[in-house]
């Protein structure tokens, strides 16, 4: 199996050649411990076959993502480890951390819903004034959490919690924070069937945020107060179209509401925070 075969494989999963290639290029280079550079020095037509190959390629036209398959993501600055029990980072919450590295305040947050733990090991990473706690409700997630945690050395300045984001089991103890990020499940119940193949493969409890994606907003909003400082800011990622959905309920919760974008001009991240606080 040459890399040209690998791009004609993948092209039956891939919509575009461009990134046929690309998959390519990563799952070679994966498997086989070599670097661009020296994928390209081989030519496109060296011989990689293997029964490694041959199941990593079957797993991909049973359309598992690729993160799943070579274990690893790049988001923000590193990548990072992703095993099937996690949602995969995706670039647009990048936008999420980039709000939260910029305006949290300094002392103690939380991130809810950590999944494998990119958002709060991205945010310890770059303020060092900063401590976390990690929560899911996933025990399986929170092991790749920890792994990512040490791979960044930032385990020391990360706690870990089994709580659940709907009921703040588990998180009110380790309250008061400073702050809450968290990127929940945010997506319609009934638009999960006609989601993509590969995000299918993905947890669903990670992706349903109930019948009108609002369910764990809500939820948050109604329990934080146990485990959140007065004046913490609370950033969320949203889907595209709710923006307006969180400001009402924000106002609900005596919250001012900060819309952040992103690049397509699409609701990205929700910044709440009290009329005491500036920004």
């Amino acid at each position: 199996m040459t890399y040209s075969e690998c791009v004609r494989t993948l092209s039956t999963v891939c919509p575009e050649k461009t990134e046929a290639e690309a998959e390519a290029r990563i799952l070679l280079c994966s498997l086989f411990g070599l670097s661009g550079a020296q994928l390209a020095a081989g030519g496109h037509d060296k011989d990689y076959s293997s029964p490694v190959l041959d199941k990593a390629l079957a797993r991909r036209l049973d359309r598992v993502p690729l993160a799943y398959i070579i274990g690893e993501q790049p988001f923000w600055k590193f990548d990072f480890i992703v095993t099937e029990d996690c949602l995969i980072p995706r670039q647009e919450t990048e936008i999420l951390v980039e709000t939260a590295v910029s305006s949290l305040p300094a002392g103690r947050f939380l991130d809810l819903c950590t999944g494998s733990g990119c958002i709060a090991v991205s945010i310890l990473c770059e303020r060092a004034d900063l401590t976390g706690a990690a929560a899911d409700i996933s025990c399986k997630a929170l092991d790749v959490c920890r792994q990512n945690a040490e791979r960044m050395h930032v385990a020391d300045r990360l706690s870990v919690l089994h709580g659940n984001a709907l009921t703040a089991e588990g998180i009110r103890e380790a309250g008061p924070f400073d702050g809450l990020v968290c990127n929940p499940p945010y997506i319609e119940t009934d638009t999960i069937p006609t989601l993509s193949p590969e995000v299918l493969h993905e947890p669903r409890e990670a992706l349903d945020g109930g019948p009108d994606g609002l369910d764990f907003y809500r939820a948050i909003l109604e329990t934080s107060p146990a485990y959140l400082k007065k004046t913490a800011p609370l950033l969320f990622e949203i889907g595209w179209n709710q923006g307006k959905d969180l400001a009402a309920l924000a106002a609900g919760h005596g919250y001012e509401c900060r819309v952040i974008r992103d690049l397509g001009g699409r609701d990205r991240v929700a910044h709440l925070y009290s009329d005491v606080q500036t920004l």
